[in-house]
């Protein structure tokens, strides 16, 4: 069990230490589990996000073939329920997925696993779901994956006065800097005395490990004092 760094390589089916030492014991790496067991405890505790959950749910799904189903349409009650259960009778299951509804408007993204002679099933099909629930759905084979760099996760959260082009701002910089955006919500909503329309944006970003921390933080600084944002960036807690 070797790689390119000064550890032994975490099995990626293991969940606890004495799944740990079991697993080392049986190929008879005694001394490996006592290095091992130290990277351990740090990927579970600070880089769970990125290593540690990240490659768990990928050996996870490398069981299964993937097919991702987008859902757009009118709101209305029950729609995930007709969802849910038409994946489900044909023998999938939901691994992820992201909700909301803009403006009276549903969408959905679900990144469903199974065999591939059912998801082939999901897949003939999804217009008989868009019929069922009045929504335009699309069905897609995920593109494969490119090997990441080594990053950590941070959250970053601004917030200021509503005006254009906040989102525009701060993504550039991160995209210039290498970085990528693993989630992102923004909401817009009237400040308590005066009513002023407050923006908020707040985003989950994957840092590359061999970034300056310090130069990002004064590149956001000048947008602070440029746009009048308020911007904080904390390392992403495990917990």
């Amino acid at each position: 069990m070797s790689n390119n760094y000064d550890f032994p390589l975490i099995p990626l089916h293991v969940r606890d230490e004495s799944v740990l030492n079991s697993t080392y014991r049986s190929m008879g790496k005694v001394e490996d589990y006592k290095d091992c067991v130290h990277q351990f405890r740090y990927v579970k505790r600070f880089l769970s996000y990125d290593l540690y959950g990240r490659f768990s749910k990928e050996a996870k799904m490398a069981e299964n073939d993937n097919l991702i189903l987008i859902a757009v349409g009118p709101d209305s009650v029950g729609l995930v329920q007709k969802i849910s259960e038409f994946i489900v009778q044909r023998g999938c299951n939901i691994e992820d997925s992201k909700m909301a509804v803009l403006a009276g408007e549903f969408a959905l993204i679900l990144l469903i696993s199974g065999e591939a002679s059912k998801l082939s099933g999901v897949s003939k099909a999804h217009q008989d779901l868009s019929k069922q629930t009045g929504l335009n759905i699309w069905v897609k084979q995920p593109a494969g994956k490119k090997r990441q760099e080594p990053s950590l996760p941070y959250k970053m959260v601004a917030s200021c006065m509503d005006h254009p082009g906040v989102v525009y701002r701060l993504s550039t910089i991160l995209s210039r800097s290498g970085i990528n955006i693993e989630s992102m919500e923004t909401d817009t909503y009237a400040a308590p005395v005066s009513g002023t329309p407050i923006f908020r944006m707040e985003a989950i970003i994957s840092v590359p490990a061999n970034l300056n921390l310090n130069s990002l933080r004064s590149k956001l600084a000048d947008v602070e004092n440029e746009e009048n944002i308020d911007i904080d960036l904390e390392p992403l807690s495990s917990s």
